[in-house]
């Protein structure tokens, strides 16, 4: 797979998102993995330009699959802006949660990235990257390249007892 470095920064080129070979399926298919945390990284650099956001960090988490390793970013805002009291508000009522997703879609859509937001506790933002609509959005790049006869998401399925 080594050989592939080319193949990889054109695709990088071509959609904006840093995919990694994972394996060879046959002689014309192959499986790339999202590298989500460079993603997460952008996003982040773009949100800490916000005059209202006070810090940023970059979380390991673990949800119901611990095969499947995901980062959230949080953010924190300063305590007299308006991010800050929508916040406040919604970690207590789900009802703003469309407010807190188009908060989090705004700040973020500068980087391309398509995101989910969440409020926390402190007045934070929590944002992950919306797997499903970034998955539709590389299909249909991939699908674009006239050296790509066909591109698809191959996702993991989790049962649940």
């Amino acid at each position: 797979m080594s050989g592939l470095a080319g193949l990889q920064a054109r695709l990088h080129r071509a959609t904006g998102v840093a995919l990694e070979p994972e394996r060879i399926t046959s002689g014309a298919e192959l499986i790339f993995r999202i590298l989500e945390q460079r993603l997460l990284e952008a996003v982040r650099q773009t949100v800490s330009r916000n005059a209202q956001v006070s810090s940023t960090a970059l979380v390991a988490i673990q949800r119901e699959n611990p095969h499947l390793p995901e980062t959230l970013l949080l953010l924190h805002f300063r305590e007299t802006s308006e991010e800050a009291g929508l916040l406040e508000k919604a970690l207590g009522e789900p009802a703003h949660r469309e407010r807190v997703q188009a908060l989090a879609t705004r700040l973020c859509s500068p980087s391309g990235v398509p995101v989910r937001g969440s409020a926390e506790a402190q007045s934070a933002l929590a944002v992950t990257i919306d797997r499903h609509a970034l998955l539709q959005i590389l299909s249909a790049q991939l699908n674009e390249l006239e050296t790509v006869d066909y591109a698809q998401p191959n996702t993991t399925v989790q049962f649940m007892n």
